[in-house]
């Protein structure tokens, strides 16, 4: 599963949003996570005026991280202790493709 949305703010149209991603353990490896997300970004491209996707991924999540990046994304920044999964304090790092 993948979600995406715009802001309907005029100030915030331009961008796009990928808000969650996965793909359960036993589907991995079959190329369901590289077709989610190029669906995705192909969706977001489709709306009128949008000039990028934003996304961000818990620093845990190399692969993820890495899917991201063979597929254009960059990291623009971190934020320090964002998720906090059981007792442990996660980065999550923030990523955008330009369009």
């Amino acid at each position: 599963m993948v979600g995406v949305y715009g802001d309907t703010k005029r100030e915030y149209r331009h961008k796009a949003q990928i808000w969650g991603m996965y793909v359960t353990p036993r589907a991995r490896h079959h190329g369901l996570g590289r077709a989610l997300l190029e669906a995705a970004v192909e969706h977001c491209r489709s709306w009128p005026g949008v000039t990028h996707v934003q996304l961000c991924v818990s620093a845990k999540a190399e692969a993820a991280k890495r899917l991201y990046e063979r597929h254009g994304f960059k990291e623009w920044g971190r934020e320090p202790k964002a998720l906090l999964v059981g007792d442990e304090l996660l980065d999550d790092i923030h990523m955008i493709r330009w369009l």
